[in-house]
């Protein structure tokens, strides 16, 4: 905190507070903001059958607009705080109830995780929002943002506000003549729901944040809300919690902030005298929730590729999009009536469901058939030696629809995702997936009870156990479904994450427990997650792995892969991990789990174990029932193509899990409705097959609406090996903790995943505290010490630096690997012996723990560079596994996807030309601009586009041929800026589509920017840049920060000993910096006591540069867009000499070498 409050104080122009001065909070000055002108059931059963379901919802003609009258309409942007609001409908309930007289309308177009800056959408969305802005002409226009933003700090403040004019700037124009409001973030409180971080420190952030929103209000000539001292007061009167995790508000939260928006948006007395308890308030709100869902299936579909995206079918689009606005229009209809008498609820309205017709086309792959289960049963061709039965079906079990993912739980039971409204509801329709909880009672293989833990999901594609319920995936959220009277039935819904994107609702699903309890979750091709957490957002973009701590509620991302659609992960004993992939990739996560910059993945031709046909299934062999031989290989499902289960032998050659000899067909059938969508090995060791049972698959193949989907059908089969006993399970469920840690080393993985998955319902301290007892037992057994640590990791208790030691040390190289991977958790506290057991275990020659080990490094050097130097020469052979990850590590300093946002068009005359060309796939434009200010640098049509800004690598080409096109924020400076692409895999020339566009914030060509009339203006140019931004011309030296990287744009130059230069230092980024020559080997030292300046109220005045006899030159902190001019005599004596940024924490990773001769 004490930095913040230096940096606002020292911007300020204020006195900075005395060192041991208490700083508290505190609430922004209040503005009057502009006025709106008048203008639970029981249901367990024995196998009952409910009435028979047909498809959701008929096919009808495309949908018009239906016309309205309507008193004005109020648009709201924003981030998820718009989003939840909409959702509990007590903020629009309450200005319909103050206002009955008027037909007014509401409608959100927010997005969660948005900043005013940075608005990340999949490819074409910005056509799709320009045909949703035309439709809704807003005449008030309520923007709220600041919450995300003020993650950055007091160093991200003059930012925003910059961002903040433009964005206010940009919405003028595209809703002109509106009437324009900003709305304030609100206050973070203290939560008992987890840990998180220190809400002092963030209120006096956001309060500082909402004091630039209000200036740039006032600047603008718009309205103000102010929210942040109205959410204090509600915390501190508050006898309940209003966030759920610190940052977003729940339910109560929602509804008393909802008090006081809607006095603000319209009268604060008539809000007041509404009385919220009368049944007609109940209906207008769920009229005003089922609305925000008809727009925000209309604003931000569920499998919106398909609507507008890379895949987009028109008639699909024409049918459904309108349709969806149009029950949004006749809900305000029915909104209207309801508000003029509050006494009494009116009935909801009834919703026509309207699907797209798809014209008469054959399936691709084939077309499956429905047959009765014994049919199919008896066509299967099963392996010699096995023989499958059926567990459970829609016959019997008539809910069974499109079962996804299975878990069994610690009684034995099998619990089934059903995903019923795939590919996405009709519109109309409200999803009713659910999630099945199956016993076998007699244990004769076959299901006896069904029971159904939770309905009314949207769109689930996975999920996991997680104490007294579980985590579920459900469209864009995780949302834990919780049993707290233990009837085996979902009876609270609490939100713990969204921002997942579902624009493609088949390509990406299933949720995975690490051993280290991580929950994690899969984004696939075309996705472009926008997470909000109490720790600031976090974005992906393509495929990407991410991992969400439960006690912490943080995220972060794990592996960024290009392969697409990332579907089910499993572990084997000793923790290593495989993955499936829809196109039949397979990979050993091991080997992907490198950390690099967001946007930037994996080569398609890093390697993979095997490949086969398409399928999003696989599961480590851990059973005793199948053969010892088995052990350690996967079966795998395939539903496209190929209908079968594959069981596949493992080997390791040079660090990496491959193919050991041809897979054998366990079971397959010729049926083509037949897809394996998941495999799980239960306790009594059989294997388990979940069968979507579809006649077609995918929906890039076929319409979402085509007449061949099924929406009543789905099996659940079990494969058992001839004359093998099953195994018998030990008790877990409702077992004592010394009981459970009897089975922590119990042979089958499924065991030890349930055992973990115990104790996590058990008190922490108790755990941690019978964990520590058993530290003597893991002398004599290696696979308990590896327990333990993972146990450790997971309560965040390392303590236990010996165990540690004793497990990295261990004679079982399989234990070692696992520790190796286990040092970015304990690094932290083992502090520099850390890198000296690395070293060690480096020592062993070891291929595989090689690679946990470049893994670990490659998260740990990101505070640390000395990881980096351990691990980046350890392989030679770039062609080899372990020079592909080094490879793949290497880009660390790579550029991260850059501020973005969507143009719902861009002008033909944006178009840029006049390269000076180098190559075929390379070149250079020279152009002036007037003045700084904000453009787009954009491409079409080319996946392998790489540009450079000003010196400053600005983008680095992804390779993925699904992700065509692309856009990158910059600030040109005044006078001459140079622009270059490359067309290039990786380093690789690749030729491509030259479709390159240079455009305003709106789409439009830059006004203040010249084009070269000719060749010879074009050379003028350039060697006008090349004299001012050199990086070392006789008499200069030019270094640049480079923007959200925090390192330079050069980090190693050479100068001459004992000249004399002018040293430039320009600031392009949004975070302050500094650059610091230090003496020879002398810049962890002066990075050390920068970092102890934190603490003291002049660092900022001092611009975090210690008085120190070790630093030869240093420059002040340079804010954002500007530069540093200072004369610097370069050392007589020739060396290395470090220079780093001094802002506490930077100088680890921004730092570089002045090579003096």
């Amino acid at each position: 905190m004490r930095v913040m409050v230096n940096g606002v104080c020292w911007a300020a122009g204020k006195p900075v507070p005395g060192k041991n001065v208490n700083v508290q909070t505190f609430t922004p000055a209040k503005a009057t903001p502009k006025k709106a002108k008048p203008k639970k059931r029981d249901r367990s059963d024995k196998k009952a059958k409910p009435a028979k379901k047909t498809a959701p919802g008929p096919i009808g003609p495309k949908a018009l607009l239906a016309p309205v009258n309507s008193s004005g309409l109020t648009l709201f942007y924003g981030n998820s705080f718009i989003e939840r609001l909409q959702e509990d409908g007590t903020l629009e309930a309450l200005l319909h109830a103050a206002s009955p007289e008027k037909r007014q309308q509401f409608r959100s177009l927010a997005y969660t995780g948005d900043e005013v800056g940075f608005r990340i959408r999949p490819a074409k969305f910005g056509a799709h929002l320009g045909y949703i802005s035309n439709q809704l002409r807003g005449d008030r226009v309520v923007m709220a943002f600041g919450m995300n933003e003020a993650f950055s700090g007091g160093e991200g403040l003059a930012g925003f506000s910059k961002s903040l004019e433009a964005y206010v700037t940009m919405i003028k124009g595209r809703h002109p003549g509106s009437e324009f409001i900003l709305v304030s973030p609100t206050a973070v409180a203290e939560s008992d729901t987890g840990v998180y971080p220190d809400v002092r420190t963030r209120n006096a952030d956001i309060a500082s944040y909402c004091q630039a929103m209000e200036a740039v209000a006032q600047q603008q000539g718009v309205g103000y809300v102010d929210l942040f001292a109205p959410s204090l007061t509600l915390h501190a009167e508050s006898k309940a919690p209003l966030t759920s995790n610190s940052l977003h508000l729940n339910q109560a939260g929602n509804e008393a902030i909802a008090m006081v928006l809607a006095g603000a948006l319209a009268s604060a007395d008539k809000v007041k005298a509404v009385d919220t308890a009368l049944p007609g308030f109940a209906m207008l709100k769920k009229m005003a929730s089922r609305k925000a869902y008809e727009m925000a299936m209309a604003y931000k579909p569920a499998n919106g590729i398909h609507y507008y995206g890379l895949r987009k079918r028109e008639y699909e689009f024409a049918s459904e999009i309108p349709h969806h606005l149009n029950l949004a229009t006749q809900l305000d209809e029915s909104i209207w009536v309801q508000a003029q008498d509050l006494a009494t609820a009116q009935p909801f309205p009834k919703l026509a469901a309207v699907g797209a017709k798809p014209p008469a086309k054959r399936p691709r792959k084939g077309l499956g058939v429905i047959n009765p289960s014994p049919q199919d049963l008896a066509e299967f061709t099963v392996a010699d030696g096995y023989e499958v039965n059926l567990f459970a079906s829609s016959e019997e079990f008539p809910e069974l629809i499109n079962p996804l993912q299975m878990q069994f739980d610690g009684r034995g039971r099998l619990w089934v995702c059903c995903f019923e409204s795939y590919p996405v509801p009709v519109p109309g329709t409200l999803s009713d997936d659910k999630i099945l909880i199956f016993e076998d009672t007699d244990g004769d293989g076959k299901a006896d009870t069904r029971t159904v833990f939770a309905d009314h999901l949207k769109l689930p594609d996975g999920f996991v156990l997680y104490k007294d319920g579980i985590i579920v995936s459900v469209a864009r959220k995780l949302v834990w479904l919780r049993d707290t009277d233990g009837d085996d039935i979902a009876d609270l819904r609490e939100e713990w994450l969204r921002g997942a994107d579902d624009t493609d609702t088949h390509h990406g699903g299933y949720l995975a427990r690490s051993p280290q309890g991580h929950i994690i979750l899969n984004e696939a091709l075309f996705h472009r997650g926008q997470f909000e957490t109490p720790y600031g957002p976090v974005r992906t973009k393509n495929a990407a792995t991410v991992y969400l701590d439960p006690s912490t509620r943080e995220l972060s991302i794990e592996r960024q892969p290009t392969h697409p659609n990332p579907w089910k992960i499993s572990y084997n004993n000793s923790g290593d991990s495989i993955q499936m992939f829809g196109g039949g990739q397979i990979i050993d996560c091991n080997f992907y789990d490198v950390w690099t910059p967001v946007g930037v993945s994996s080569s398609s031709t890093m390697g993979m174990p095997f490949r086969d046909d398409k399928g999003c299934t696989i599961a480590y062999v851990s059973s005793p029932h199948f053969p010892e031989a088995w052990q350690g290989g996967v079966v795998t499902g395939h539903l496209l193509a190929k209908n079968a289960v594959l069981y596949t032998p493992l080997k390791l050659n040079a660090g990496v899990w491959e193919k050991a000899d041809t897979s054998l067909n366990l079971i397959s059938s010729k049926n083509k409705s037949f897809r394996p969508t998941d495999l799980e090995f239960g306790l009594d060791g059989a294997l388990y097959i979940s069968d979507f049972y579809y006649p077609i698959i995918g929906h890039a193949q076929h319409s979402i609406r085509d007449p061949n989907r099924d929406y009543t059908n789905g099996r659940i089969w079990r494969i058992t090996r001839k004359g093998a006993p099953l195994a018998k399970p030990p008790k877990i469920a409702g077992a004592k903790i010394p009981a459970l840690f009897a089975h922590l080393t119990h042979p089958q993985a499924k065991v030890r995943e349930l055992v973990r998955l115990e104790l996590e319902k058990h008190p922490t301290a108790a755990v941690v505290a019978y964990a520590k007892s058993r530290i003597a037992q893991s002398q004599i057994s290696m696979e308990l010490g590896l327990e333990l640590l993972w146990l450790f990791e997971r309560t965040k208790d390392f303590s236990q630096l010996d165990l540690f030691r004793r497990v990295a040390r261990s004679p079982n190289v399989v234990v070692r690997r696992a520790a190796a991977r286990s040092l970015r958790w304990w690094a932290p506290s083992l502090q520099a012996e850390a890198l000296a057991i690395a070293a060690e275990l480096l020592n062993s020659g070891d291929a595989r723990t090689k690679i946990s080990l470049i893994s670990a490094a490659s998260h740990l050097r990101r505070t640390d560079s000395a990881w980096w130097d351990l691990v980046k020469d350890i392989e030679g052979d770039k062609e080899s596994p372990i020079g592909k990850m080094l490879a793949l590590a290497a880009h660390y300093e790579s550029p991260s996807i850059s501020p973005e946002y969507p143009l719902l068009a861009v002008s033909k005359d944006a178009t840029l030309s006049g390269w000076k060309m180098s190559s075929q796939t390379a070149g250079t434009l020279w152009i002036k601009s007037d003045e700084a200010q904000q453009v787009i640098l954009g491409y079409r049509g080319n996946p392998y586009i790489n540009f450079t800004v000003n010196g400053i690598p600005e983008l680095i080409a992804t390779g993925s041929k699904h992700s065509k096109d692309g856009q990158v924020n910059l600030t040109l400076v005044p006078g001459v800026n140079k622009i270059a692409f490359e067309s290039a895999d990786r380093g690789q020339p690749t030729e491509g589509r030259l479709d390159l566009y240079l455009a305003n914030p709106i789409g439009g060509k830059p006004e203040r920017v010249t084009f070269a009339k000719d060749q010879a203006e074009h050379t003028a140019w350039e060697k006008t840049y090349e004299d001012a931004f050199a990086t070392v011309t006789d008499s200069r030296i030019y270094i640049k920060a480079v923007p959200s990287q925090m390192v330079y744009n050069v980090t190693r130059f050479t100068v001459k000993a004992g000249r004399t230069y002018t040293f430039v230092f320009e600031n392009p980024d949004h975070m302050q910096h500094n650059l610091v020559i230090t003496k020879p080997g002398k810049a962890a030292a002066v990075g050390a006591l920068a970092d102890a300046m934190a603490a003291n109220p002049d660092a900022m005045e001092k611009h975090y540069v210690p008085d120190s006899d070790l630093i030869l030159f240093a420059t002040g902190l340079v804010p954002h867009g500007e530069k540093e001019e200072k004369e610097f005599i370069v050392p007589s004596l020739p060396g290395d000499y470090p220079y780093i940024c001094t802002f506490p924490g930077h100088w680890r990773i921004m730092r570089g070498i002045m090579v003096v001769e």
